[in-house]
């Protein structure tokens, strides 16, 4: 004798949710995509001001190796 499973899962399956608690699962996807964005635009800040170092730190370096022509600059150590 063969039995039948029936699939209990997919489309339409599962607890039914109120309005209440689709606005609130709404209203929190809202939250947390607006964090995401915030995250994304203070890491493009971040990267844009490691850049401004790094290039002011060569603009340093090439300024001393001029200046007095030291050996340690002309290697690569960083200021």
């Amino acid at each position: 004798m063969k039995r039948k499973f029936i699939r209990t899962f997919g489309a339409g399956s599962g607890p039914r949710r109120s309005a209440q608690q689709s606005g609130e699962l709404a209203a929190r996807d809202a939250l947390v995509q607006s964090l995401r964005d915030r995250d994304h635009e203070n890491r493009a800040t971040i990267d844009l001001q490691r850049k401004e170092q790094k290039s002011n730190a060569d603009v340093v370096r090439q300024m001393l190796t001029e200046d007095t022509k030291c050996t340690h600059w002309q290697k690569g150590y960083v200021v």
